[in-house]
């Protein structure tokens, strides 16, 4: 195109700065214990998953703060890859969210260079959470009759 001419846009000073939000407080009860029963994971726990790139994220969240309470004991990253043997050689980070009564997995590399590229039969890791939510647990009686 002929006639245009070339311009800078000076930024502009954002206005006062606001204070970073505070997390809020969650007061949650102590895991349950006693008599345990063998249940599918995911009559207690609901599950989201997909790719970020190589990496997957799965997220996991209680329906109770109860239910929370036992799932962040319960849990663990070295849980998870009992639970999925396939995760075992993969490093996988493990971040608590008790105000949306949730635990969130990043699973990096386990979907290689991308859902494009990956080999896995879930190359978008969309099941990754359906997988675990399949798993037989032991979990408290108290939790199941809930």
């Amino acid at each position: 195109m002929t006639g245009e001419k070339e311009f800078i846009i000076e930024s502009v000073p954002s206005g006062k700065p606001y204070p970073a939000p505070v997390p809020l407080k969650v007061d949650l009860p102590a895991a349950p214990g006693g008599k345990t029963v063998r249940i599918p994971f995911g009559r207690l726990y609901a599950t989201r998953s997909g790719d970020k790139g190589g990496n997957a994220n799965l997220g996991v969240w209680a329906k109770t703060p109860l239910a929370f309470a036992f799932l962040r004991e319960f849990l663990t990253t070295e849980k998870l890859r009992d639970l999925l043997k396939d995760l075992k050689d993969y490093n996988i980070e493990r971040c608590e969210l008790p105000n949306l009564l949730a635990v969130n997995f990043y699973i990096r590399g386990i979907l290689g260079e991308g859902a494009a590229s990956s080999f896995r039969l879930d190359p978008q890791a969309k099941t990754l959470g359906e997988y675990l939510r399949a798993r037989i647990v032991e979990v408290p009686e108290s939790l199941v009759s809930n």
